[in-house]
């Protein structure tokens, strides 16, 4: 009977988490406290702590020290320390998902009740794509983002690519053995939630989730070769067409192939700014190479990704600290009356905002990019003790995966690599909402196999 409770209250906390993602990141991050200090209690009452001889988590611990180091070389201890500290919630996280996983095999269904979530969202998108506002009253019409049920927040697309391939693995799964007319419904419900990333507007999550359908489907056993070019025409065919009678989406994406772009004048600029960053030598920038830079694609982009090379050529080795990146960019000082006022001021993103604080920093909260982020909070050091331990537990997932036989695990090995993919513009790493997203992934991709499951 207590057995019975326990699987049915960590069910159901599992299994509304795409509800609370979207209700809010404060509702987000409670659900997974309460998740993680939930299990942390059931562990006292077990004392069972072999799961801690698992060199998995033995990487993950020694990543928690680290962020606990980081937390005491930081600019203001006071900005991270509770991100640093509060990392230890994601580990718990991964060890009670495992557990659970390994323990019920039917507690695989809980991607059965996000798969039913993801098809509202689904509908709703394609809902305000329709009308200007989703099925709430939240948009705001032509020429904007799609919000879906995050108001006005452009996350739905980064939500939906956290978890289409999930809910496509988990059917490929099931129906493994089935009729042809099954498989190709579940390959036409994953170019319809494809469809549904193209038509939010957001465009590093677009790119990503087509690069990871295409991986998906590339090293999926089920299909032969001719299916699979099916499978990658499909979708751009039908984008293509969407495309091409849609004026949202020709402004959303239309950038991409924008004629003013000047390469060249791009080039240089980049190349001069570079320079700037290495020596304290001002090199002239011509009005024609900054305003092509200007009208190019991703140029606010690049100036971040300026603005946080200069933070690591001012903090080399360990970085400002996490969440720090924030207190370098957007603190201005005075000499009014006499003396040396600080002013901060962390949110602020505006243009009018970036030409007050007009020195070598782009204000702004973090540099929207991955590496760029791990750079600047965490220096040379700092990233490499980072990548090194989640490219050692990624890799050795790929040595012992077999993909004819897991395609849950599949889909989640793809979204995990492919937020560790260059240049591409992303949300802070460490931000609640992100996090969230990528330890779903990376803790199921562990748990959903019963060969590589820490508790095995």
């Amino acid at each position: 009977m207590k057995n019975k409770i326990l699987y049915n209250y960590f069910f159901i906390l599992f299994s509304i988490i795409p509800i609370s993602l979207l209700v809010g990141s404060a509702v987000s991050s409670i659900n997974i406290l309460i998740i993680s200090i939930s299990f942390l209690i059931y562990l006292f009452y077990l004392k069972n702590w072999q799961f801690l001889k698992n060199k998995n988590i033995q990487l993950l611990l020694i990543l928690y020290c680290y962020f606990i180091f980081n937390s005491f070389i930081s600019l203001d201890f006071n900005v991270g320390v509770a991100r640093n500290f509060g990392f230890i919630q994601y580990i718990l996280f991964f060890i009670a998902l495992n557990y659970f996983f390994y323990r019920y095999e039917k507690f695989s269904k809980i991607i059965f009740f996000w798969f039913l979530v993801v098809v509202v969202v689904f509908l709703d998108i394609l809902f305000e794509s329709y009308t200007g506002k989703n099925i709430l009253g939240f948009g705001y019409g032509f020429h904007e983002r799609i919000f879906s049920f995050f108001k006005d927040e452009p996350k739905v697309g980064g939500y939906m690519n956290c978890f289409y391939l999930i809910i496509v693995g988990y059917f490929f799964n099931i129906y493994n053995s089935k009729s042809l007319k099954i498989k190709y419904l579940i390959v036409i419900m994953s170019v319809l939630f494809l469809l549904s990333i193209f038509l939010t507007g957001e465009r590093s999550n677009t790119i990503k989730a087509l690069i990871a359908f295409f991986i998906f489907f590339t090293l999926n056993k089920n299909f032969s070769i001719k299916e699979k070019i099916i499978c990658f025409i499909t979708p751009v065919l039908l984008f293509g067409v969407i495309y091409i009678n849609s004026d949202y989406l020709k402004y959303r994406y239309g950038s991409l192939i924008n004629k003013r772009l000047k390469i060249n004048s791009t080039v240089n600029y980049v190349k001069k700014e570079i320079i700037n960053i290495k020596n304290e030598n001002k090199i002239e920038i011509s009005d024609e190479e900054k305003d092509n830079f200007n009208r190019s694609l991703g140029a606010n982009y690049l100036r971040l990704y300026l603005s946080s090379l200069r933070v690591v050529k001012n903090y080399p080795i360990f970085g400002v600290g996490n969440k720090n990146y924030r207190i370098v960019t957007c603190t201005k000082y005075s000499t009014e009356s006499g003396g040396t006022v600080k002013y901060q001021l962390y949110k602020s993103q505006s243009s009018k905002e970036h030409e007050i604080f007009n020195s070598s920093y782009i204000c702004n909260t973090h540099p929207h990019q991955i590496y760029f982020e791990f750079l600047s909070e965490h220096g040379i050091v700092g990233t490499l003790i980072l990548l090194v331990i989640f490219f050692k537990l990624i890799f050795q997932i790929l040595r012992g995966i077999n993909f004819n036989q897991n395609n849950v695990q599949l889909g989640c090995i793809v979204y995990v690599i492919l937020i560790f993919m260059p240049i591409i513009p992303s949300g802070s790493f460490f931000n609640n909402y992100t996090s969230t997203l990528f330890w779903i992934n990376f803790s199921l991709m562990f748990a959903i196999n019963r060969n590589i499951n820490i508790f095995k």
